[in-house]
């Protein structure tokens, strides 16, 4: 069944349950930096980050403001923040394509893909946080993600971010996850 990502309602935008939750799953919490406390919508479409996991949704047709908004428990994107300007643009978040090589790609599937994914991940040296791929991987799948690519740095996938490309309901999005780089002692 076709999960509703949102719809409009008293001028302002509702999230359905699976995508609010895949975009705060995203999104800053209380954070010095109060730009990304809350969810972009722009001519990008959505774009939630917390300085190590990003989603983009690209959905052009939203009929809202450009800004960044505050997403409610019901799923309602209020308050516009006014400090939209300070949302870091996520396209230089996302490693050149020049820099990637292809880990693993699953085409059009319906059902779980979250263990195939991880476990091409854990093959290829990605030095990553399991539960968060796993929270966003099991949002994507009730969101019936398809075409999906999963990409690591060539050279490093150690050092540098995981990026998965794919399609919700005919439209592409991103997600970005910076690795875990171990502390060294002191």
């Amino acid at each position: 069944m076709k999960q509703v990502l949102y719809r409009k309602e008293f001028n302002h935008i509702r999230l359905g349950k699976q995508f609010k939750l895949l975009l705060k799953l995203c999104m800053g919490r209380k954070s010095l930096r109060y730009a990304i406390d809350g969810v972009k919508i722009d001519e990008d479409g959505f774009t939630a980050t917390n300085r190590r996991l990003l989603f983009n949704y690209a959905d052009k047709e939203h009929g809202m403001e450009s800004g960044v908004y505050h997403i409610t428990s019901e799923g309602f994107g209020l308050a516009e923040i006014e400090i939209a300007d300070n949302f870091p643009k996520w396209q230089d978040v996302v490693p050149k394509e020049t820099k990637l090589k292809k880990v693993h790609s699953l085409p059009y599937l319906d059902g779980q893909f979250s263990s195939e994914v991880i476990y091409h991940l854990n093959r290829n040296d990605f030095n990553f946080r399991v539960a968060w791929t796993m929270q966003v991987l099991e949002r994507l799948e009730l969101l019936h993600a398809s075409d999906l690519v999963v990409f690591a740095h060539k050279d490093e996938p150690h050092k540098c971010p995981l990026v998965i490309n794919g399609i919700i309901q005919d439209k592409h999005f991103t997600y970005v996850q910076m690795p875990i780089i171990p502390r060294r002692d002191a």
